[in-house]
C-alpha cells in the first residue's frame, strides 16, 4: 500500500487540482524532498511566527 506521499500526481488528467505546498525558507531538508519529489519553487512569501504567552 502506497502512502500518499508515494502516489504518482497525475497533472494531465486533473489541471484544475494544482498541489502546491508552503515551506519556510530555513527548512533545508524539507526543500529538498520536495524538489525530490517534482515541485518547483514558485516564489517567496513571507509569513510571521507568532507566539503565545500563556499565563
Amino acid at each position: 500500500m502506497q502512502s500518499d506521499v508515494e502516489k504518482p500526481i497525475d497533472l494531465e488528467s486533473n489541471t484544475s487540482k494544482i498541489p502546491y505546498l508552503h515551506v519556510a525558507s530555513d527548512n533545508a531538508n524539507a526543500i529538498r524532498l520536495y524538489q525530490k519529489l517534482g515541485f518547483v519553487s514558485r516564489r517567496k512569501l513571507s509569513f510571521w511566527k507568532m507566539s503565545c504567552i500563556l499565563r
